[in-house]
């Protein structure tokens, strides 16, 4: 909401008053550091700055703005102070001023500031109104009519201070932090020219997910573009050789072997001695192996329907290699266990290279003493814990607790430490909901308490209720209550606590998150991340048009194509369906990482293996996919959000 401006000789009066009132009349010589609540985690590696310090007078401003009626006083010294201080305290207080304006969106917030960094753009606060700036254009709606669209519009200006932010010398440890958190969540609605400026911005200071940075940039490039950034000087082969890499990579998966021959014809002309170079060399030449690949899945039974389906898949990725000798064995386990297991052993005496399946969990788990080390099993199971019974064995799917894992991966990453649980009470519900927990402890975080939902009604409250008590921080709790009985011993007072948690992750349906969200309003549990898996999409995740669903962020698990591809054109033509089931899709992908380790780069027994495990990972229709050390595909999905009612 638009405020007046305030008049500086009426604040300035009172401000005197209220800081005599709590500080007397000493003068405030002492320095200190400000508290600016940054992520807690160290995301970048890069060696940065340590936050700018703040005179004592700055910082009780800082805090008389947050008290009632406290605001315009707070502005109108610090006006005063922008006029008439002497040396750095004059630029500073004209910086939190501006940082105030903009909080609190007063009128010309967006004006005054833009003049003071065009004043002062070496200023140690600079890069911090930078940052300030992307946060009020987060929360300002573009015109409606505007071109190319209001969320694209929006998200351009935003990331275009985020990465000013990011690229300005005086940048601090603590706002990098904030600044990638901010830019991660808000560059997929981004144009292409300032997402890929972003991206390149993020990858050279955030060192540590620099390889995630790149890849995502990679995947929005098309050669083309890499060219235009490349004559531009944005990158070159010398400086980005991951990017290159990438890049060849997702044309390698994708079959764009056009692409692939021209990018090599480009390096060999401007960088012939690349390391870079001579590698995209060899995957341009189109030189493949033989690849001898069986086939695992359901054909006949309840289930065949699906393994129909994984088979089609696995058809067309063995249809698009359009050099060597690939051959297919396919065996039908329909019949059950026995039967897989009896498969397995004639693939393996017929000296597979590769096996894609089962589709079952309870067939892979069958399979799990008869494993060969050195022969490759890519299961299609949902059950990721599988593969950690054998080197051999590999896990893809899209489930979701496979989205879940990737959710908790992004918490992290996204500073949250601490989160609670709310999942139903079917135990598909709970799986994933300790698929989240799991992962979440593990790379440190905590979740402070977890709640089953009531499947007999739609009040859910008074188990919200005990989750908001039970994520308490009880050291605040206890010192706030004696305090109050300290201070207040007569008086009948309840203690409000701010919410203890950084995030809260759903698993249920669309439908119950869309009951809950009120629900939770109700028991003040607002203004954090609410989490979710695809099973959100049901239909009804929007029948209250998204109220209170502001913060909800969510897989949709949509299939991803890269522009260069005609994998869903030869779908439609072939099946004449318009989107290919994810089962499908995700055979394809496995198959097409089979012939590419297998064929195209010779990769057999014992090596291909090894090579499954590459940092790297592989670019897939589905999300990318990287398997861990155990043999679990740990995905890369996009993530969803409501806004003016919409996904």
């Amino acid at each position: 909401m638009n405020r007046p401006y305030p008049t500086p000789l009426f604040s300035a009066i009172f401000f005197v008053l209220f800081i005599s009132l709590f500080s007397g009349c000493a003068p405030k010589q002492t320095i200190q550091s400000i508290d600016h609540s940054a992520t807690r985690d160290n995301t970048t590696s890069t060696q940065l700055l340590s936050p700018p310090q703040n005179s004592q007078e700055i910082v009780d401003l800082l805090q008389l703005a947050k008290q009632e009626n406290g605001l315009d006083i707070a502005l109108g010294e610090l006006l005063r102070l922008s006029y008439e201080a002497v040396g750095p305290l004059k630029e500073e207080a004209a910086f939190r001023r501006v940082q105030l304006l903009l909080k609190n969106d007063y009128p010309d917030a967006l004006r005054e500031s833009t003049q003071l960094l065009q004043r002062f753009p070496n200023h140690a606060l600079t890069p911090y109104a930078h940052y300030w700036l992307a946060l009020w254009w987060k929360s300002h709606d573009i015109a409606i009519d505007s071109e190319p669209s209001p969320a694209t519009e929006q998200a351009d200006l935003l990331l275009a201070e985020l990465t000013k932010a990011l690229r300005h010398p005086r940048l601090t440890q603590e706002l990098a932090n904030k600044t990638l958190a901010l830019g991660r969540t808000e560059s997929a609605n981004a144009s292409h020219e300032y997402a890929m400026d972003w991206y390149l911005a993020a990858a050279n200071i955030d060192t540590t997910h620099q390889d995630e940075w790149l890849r995502t940039a990679a995947a929005n490039l098309s050669l083309d573009q890499l060219l235009t950034l490349q004559q531009a000087g944005s990158i070159s082969p010398q400086s980005d050789a991951i990017l290159y890499s990438h890049f060849a990579r997702l044309q390698l998966m994708s079959g764009d072997m056009q692409s692939l021959q021209a990018l090599s014809v480009m390096l060999t002309n401007n960088a012939p001695y690349l390391p870079l170079t001579k590698k995209i060399k060899r995957w341009a030449s189109g030189e493949t192996q033989d690849i001898y690949i069986g086939v695992l899945l359901p054909l006949t039974g309840i289930y065949a329907h699906f393994g129909k389906q994984a088979l089609n898949g696995i058809r067309l990725a063995m249809s698009e290699q359009k050099q060597g000798n690939l051959h297919l064995y396919i065996e039908d386990t329909g019949a059950g266990v026995g039967a897989t297991i009896a498969a397995y052993q004639r693939l393996k005496d017929q000296d597979v290279h590769w096996i894609i399946g089962p589709l079952l969990s309870k067939h892979t788990e069958a399979l799990l003493p008869y494993l060969k080390k050195n022969l490759p099993v890519i299961s299609l199971s949902k059950q990721n814990n599988l593969a950690e019974a054998s080197p051999a064995l590999f896990i893809h799917n899209t489930a979701k607790n496979t989205q879940a894992v990737f959710m908790a991966q992004n918490s992290i990453n996204q500073g949250m430490q601490r989160m609670a649980v709310i999942y139903g009470a079917d135990f598909s519900q709970a799986s994933e909901a300790t698929a989240f927990a799991d992962e979440f402890t593990r790379l440190g975080g905590e979740i402070t308490s977890s709640a089953i939902l009531n499947g007999t009604g739609l009040d859910q409250r008074s188990i919200l209720n005990d989750l908001r008590e039970n994520s308490d921080d009880e050291a605040l709790l206890e010192e706030l209550l004696f305090d109050l009985a300290l201070f207040s011993p007569e008086t009948n007072l309840e203690v409000h606590m701010p919410v203890g948690i950084d995030g809260l992750y759903i698993a249920t349906t669309g439908k119950q998150v869309s009951q809950l969200a009120g629900q939770l309003a109700y028991v003040d549990i607002r203004n954090i991340p609410m989490l979710g898996s695809s099973r959100w999409i049901d239909g009804h995740l929007l029948d209250d048009r998204g109220r209170n669903l502001s913060s909800a962020r969510f897989v949709k698990n949509d299939i991803t194509y890269q522009d260069t591809s005609n994998f869903l054109d030869k779908y439609r033509e072939i099946w004449g369906q318009n989107q290919p089931p994810k089962l499908f899709v995700i055979a394809y992908d496995s198959t097409r990482i089979a012939t590419l380790l297998g064929s195209l780069l010779g990769l057999h027994g014992h090596r291909a293996i090894q090579a499954m495990h590459d940092p790297e990972g592989f670019p897939s229709k589905s999300g990318h996919v990287y398997f861990d050390a155990s043999g679990a595909g740990n995905k890369t999905f996009k993530i969803f959000k409501i806004k003016r009612g919409k996904l």
